[in-house]
């Protein structure tokens, strides 16, 4: 299993959204949405803002939350 290694939560408070991929198939993306974190995942060799077929999560904007995202976000993979 991959590690995922998430920028500190203060990057995402101050509205930034983070995007990377694990092989060729797999992308993921966590942003600030409202007052939470938003992490989401698709299987397609393409841009966030074109795929139709993502899969999302909000977790609590906190440490804890972004550690939890990271899980989430490798239990998909």
């Amino acid at each position: 299993m991959p590690n995922l290694d998430l920028p500190e939560i203060s990057y995402f408070e101050q509205g930034n959204a983070f995007m990377g991929s694990l092989r060729n198939d797999f992308r993921f993306r966590v942003a600030k949405a409202e007052d939470s974190l938003l992490a989401s995942v698709w299987y397609e060799d393409i841009c966030f803002e074109l795929t139709e077929s993502k899969e999302e999560q909000t977790f609590p904007l906190t440490d804890a939350g972004l550690k939890e995202s990271a899980d989430w976000i490798l239990s998909h993979f």
